[in-house]
């Protein structure tokens, strides 16, 4: 088999911001929207049969980050304003939603069915009760915007600028550890499967 996937689409689909798969890999979430094109939508794709599922039109802002639930259809979902959407694209259906940040959501992770952490221009990450909507932990970033964040069991990773910083989720510690520093901006960051860290 192809390990590029090609999708036909029959209908329009705008300039794409970010894109989020499905842990079985067979729905893939995206979102549009900037300042030369304000369609502000996300799209959930079927891979197995190239049809469009469903679609999520007129969001507030334009569509940063998404992230897939790791147990259901709901799509986690941050624009440029700040709000936070929870979308089930199988009934259609807008769950809840509230402003979780100042400035734009420029990321988002799921840590489980139950929480989910996102990171803003704002200079925070924020990890939040999805079935409650109320915000359990908030961490200052020591060196600007959260552009990406990776979890294991206990701890969180965002890069800020060119800074990656480890933060420590347990309800004996929440701490703030500089791992280290970089001459740019980093890209991307993941843990590996023994729980090092690796950044890109």
């Amino acid at each position: 088999d192809s390990p590029v996937i090609y999708i036909s689409a029959s209908s329009y689909i705008p300039p794409i911001n970010v894109q989020a798969l499905s842990n079985n890999n067979r729905y893939l979430a995206v979102g549009t929207g900037n300042i030369f094109t304000p369609e502000n939508t996300v799209q959930v794709w079927d891979l197995e049969t190239n049809t469009l599922l469903s679609s999520l039109d007129d969001i507030e802002g334009n569509v940063l980050s998404l992230a897939h639930h790791p147990e259901s259809s709901i799509i986690a979902i941050g624009d440029s304003t700040g709000q936070l959407l929870l979308w089930d694209y199988e009934s259609s259906t807008i769950i809840d939603s509230w402003q979780a940040h100042e400035r734009e959501i420029l990321s988002m992770m799921f840590i489980d069915h139950e929480t989910l952490a996102t990171g803003s221009a704002d200079e925070f990450i924020r990890v939040w009760d999805i079935t409650s909507g109320q915000q359990q932990y908030a961490f200052k970033s020591p060196n600007g915007a959260v552009r990406n964040i990776t979890f294991d069991n206990t701890s969180s990773l965002g890069t800020f600028s060119d800074t990656l910083t480890s933060y420590s989720l347990s309800e004996q510690e929440q701490s703030l550890q500089l791992i280290c520093s970089h001459g740019d901006e980093l890209g991307a960051i993941a843990f590996s499967p023994d729980h090092q860290f690796r950044a890109l």
